[in-house]
């Protein structure tokens, strides 16, 4: 067993949660690459709903998701397909935002994370689904 501290609170991580994080990360990493779908959207709340404790359902799949952006612009700046001016954008926005996000956890509980993180996969499936495929 490990125990994680969230707020000063002991939380202890079986053997089973290492398993279910692991499982959970493989399936969700391979849909993740397959469909271009960010691991982190999907294994989130399913850690959540299996029982995994809020912070180590939030904080799991953080890990993978660096690596893994990497890889993926260098492919695809090695077929050209980086537009620079929206990278920028991106970037300029982006990073400012994920500091903020990072302080915030600081005052919002994991479980309102987990159910913030919900809230925008429905939002983005809602989107997906409004709009026509070409």
């Amino acid at each position: 067993m490990i125990d994680v501290r969230n707020r000063g609170t002991l939380v202890t991580v079986t053997p089973t949660t290492l398993i279910l994080v692991l499982a959970v990360g493989a399936v969700t990493g391979f849909l993740g690459g397959l469909f271009g779908k960010g691991g982190s959207a999907l294994a989130t709340p399913v850690l959540a709903a299996l029982g995994v404790p809020p912070i180590v359902a939030v904080a799991s799949p953080l890990p993978a998701t660096v690596p893994a952006t990497l890889l993926a612009a260098r492919q695809y700046a090695r077929r050209g397909l980086v537009d620079r001016r929206v990278l920028a954008w991106a970037a300029g926005v982006g990073l400012p935002a994920t500091v903020a996000g990072a302080l915030v956890t600081m005052w919002v509980d994991a479980e309102s994370l987990v159910v913030g993180t919900e809230l925008l996969v429905i939002d983005e499936d809602t989107t997906v689904r409004g709009q026509e495929c070409t």
